[in-house]
This record gives C-alpha cells, structure tokens and sequence, in this order.
C-alpha cells in the first residue's frame, strides 16, 4: 500500500522526531496525489449524469434521486480528499519550519 511505502521511505527505523528526515519529495508527491483525485472527483460531480426518460413516472423519480445520491457522494469524496490535501500541506510545512528551525541550533 502507499502509506506502507510512505513510513518506509520517510524515516523507517527512526528513534525520535529529531533523527528523521523527510523526504519532502514524496511529500510533495502525496500532496500532487490528493489534488489531482480531489479534482478528479470534482469534474464527476460537476459532469452531466444520464437523465431517465421514461413513461414511467416512478422510474423517472428514482433516477433521479439516485443521480442525487451519486452527486452528493463524489462531493463528499472531494471534500475528504480536500482535507487530506490539507493535512498533508499541513505536515509538510511543519516538518519544513522544524527542519529549518533545527538547523539554526
């Protein structure tokens, strides 16, 4: 799995905050990943669903609140991958102002 391989190359082995050394490129990359699945499912969610045209009144209404459903779920999937960007901006700008704190010991 990615987070498996993410804790092996960001510090595996690593005693305490002050031994580890990110690697900020993967970071980066993680970041890039979390934006372009957010944006992914963004264009989903704002993308035209099939309509149902049917004599069928009942059959229409349940098209519909299905299409509803499947709206509101890819807008929860861009919101979770939003806040999982977020949180890993977040981590790489903290590991960034400690690393440079770090340095000026």
């Amino acid at each position: 799995m990615l987070s498996s391989q993410i804790l092996k190359r960001l510090g595996q082995g690593k005693k305490t905050m002050a031994d580890l050394r990110f690697d900020y490129g993967l970071l980066q990359e993680l970041i890039d990943t979390f934006e372009n699945t957010r944006s992914g499912f963004e264009t989903l969610a704002g993308s035209t669903c099939p309509t149902c045209s049917s004599e069928d009144p009942v059959a229409e209404h349940h098209a519909s609140t299905v299409k509803d459903q499947e709206k509101k779920l890819l807008s929860d999937a861009v919101t979770s991958f939003t806040h999982a960007k977020d949180g890993a901006q977040d981590a790489y700008d903290a590991f960034k102002a400690a690393d440079g704190a770090g340095e000026g010991k």
